[in-house]
C-alpha cells in the first residue's frame, strides 16, 4: 500500500518508466551518436509467460496453457503476436533503416494498448 492505494505490480512499473527512461537515455547519448530506443511488446506465448501463467491456473497443462496466451492478444483474422514479430522490431530499430529514430517506444502489440481490455477468466 503507499498512500491508501494498492501499488500496480512491479511489471507495470517498470513499463510506464522504461520509455522515460530511453528517452532519458537518448537525449543524454544521442551527442555521442548513440540511438536508444525501446520495444513494448503484447504477450507472446514463450516458455517464461507459459510457466507464469501456470502458477495463475495450476493443473492446467502446457499446451492449453500456450493457447490461452496466444489467444490475449488475437487480431481479427486470427493474428497473433510471436517471437517473429518482435525480433523484427528489434531488428528494424538497429538498422540503417532507423537510423534518424533515438528515443521512441516501439509498441508491437497489434493495438492492444488502443483498443482493448485484458481478461483473463478468474479460474478454469
Amino acid at each position: 500500500w503507499a498512500h491508501g492505494r494498492a501499488r500496480p505490480p512491479r511489471l507495470h512499473r517498470v513499463e510506464v518508466r522504461h520509455p522515460g527512461l530511453v528517452k532519458s537515455a537518448a537525449s543524454e547519448l544521442g551527442r555521442h551518436g548513440v540511438r536508444v530506443n525501446c520495444v513494448s511488446p503484447f504477450v507472446v506465448a514463450t516458455p517464461l509467460v507459459v510457466r507464469q501463467f501456470g502458477a495463475l491456473y495450476p493443473g492446467i497443462d502446457a499446451e492449453r496453457l500456450t493457447e490461452m496466451a496466444a489467444k490475449l492478444g488475437e487480431l481479427g483474422g486470427g493474428a497473433r503476436c510471436e517471437e517473429r514479430d518482435v525480433a523484427r522490431a528489434v531488428l528494424y530499430l538497429a538498422s540503417d533503416d532507423a537510423k534518424y529514430v533515438s528515443g521512441h517506444n516501439l509498441v508491437v502489440d497489434g493495438g492492444f494498448t488502443c483498443t482493448k481490455r485484458l481478461s483473463l477468466p478468474p479460474s478454469l
